[in-house]
Parts: structure tokens; sequence; C-alpha cells
């Protein structure tokens, strides 16, 4: 194998906190949708039993969107697909010791074929510091950080 132990293990550490990442990510995300769908179904109700059937349409529309949304994107079924896979890695990462190095490489190799999840290009910057950080490695290695990748931060 070409790649050094601590190359596989970087790369094992990095796909952790991406993965980890990516299901706070959609942790939140699910948390924000069920707060706005109750705070608009809350006010649809209000507004229907006010009498204000414009006020009641806009907010209950507002609330199927919401639950629309909620249902195609299903951010809890994700989440649990990128703790699984996180645990994955997690365990070869615990099994670190036990492992020369080709054997590492080679568990490290078999994780990642079963891997099929697509994370945003953000995370994986965000990631990618993290463990530079984590390691201590020099912080000119990681990425400079864009409006965006801090905004992601936020989320994930």
């Amino acid at each position: 194998m070409n790649s050094t132990r601590f190359d596989t293990l970087f790369s094992i550490r990095y796909a952790v906190r991406v993965l980890e990442r990516y299901a706070r990510m959609w942790h939140r995300l699910d948390v924000v949708l069920r707060v706005l769908a109750l705070f608009s179904g809350t006010s649809a109700f209000a507004a229907l039993m006010g009498q204000n059937t414009t006020l009641g349409g806009v907010a209950g529309a507002l609330f199927a969107l919401i639950m629309c949304t909620e249902y195609v994107l299903n951010p809890p079924r994700r989440e649990q697909e990128a703790l699984k896979a996180r645990a994955l890695y997690a365990d070869v990462l615990s099994r670190q010791k036990a492992l020369d190095d080709d054997a590492l490489e080679q568990a490290y190799q078999d994780v990642v074929k079963g891997d099929t999840l697509t994370v945003p290009e953000p995370l994986r910057r965000l990631a990618y510091n993290d463990v530079t950080e984590e390691r201590g490695c020099d912080l000119a290695e990681g990425y400079r950080l864009s409006r965006l990748d801090r905004a992601v931060s936020l989320l994930a």
C-alpha cells in the first residue's frame, strides 16, 4: 500500500468528522422543520378560529409546504444513515492498535467501498479543518472558509 499509517488514520478521522457533521446537519434541519411546522399549524388554527380565512389559508399552505419538505427530505432517515456509516469508520479507528499498517488500510478501504453517502462540499471542508486542528497540524494546511462554509457550520 502506498499510504502511510498517519495518512490512513487521518482519512479515517476525516470520514468520522464529515459524517458527524452531516448527521448533525440533518438533525438540526429536522428540528427547524418541526418547529416551523408547529408555528405555522398553530397560526393556521388560530387564524381559522378567529375567522380570518385569508391568514388561515396562507398559514395552512405554509404548513403544508413545510410538511411536504420534511416528507421529501426525510431528515431522520438521512441522519441515521450518516450515523450508521460513521459507526463503521469509528470501528476501524477503534481497532487501529490491533491492526498493522496494511490491515488498517485494507479495513479502511473496505468501509469506503460500502459508503454511498454524498456529503456537500462545505461539510467536507469544515471536517477537514476539524481533523487538521485535532491532529495538531499547521492550520495553514486547512481550507480557508467562505461565507457559505461559515453559514453551513452553524447548521452542522
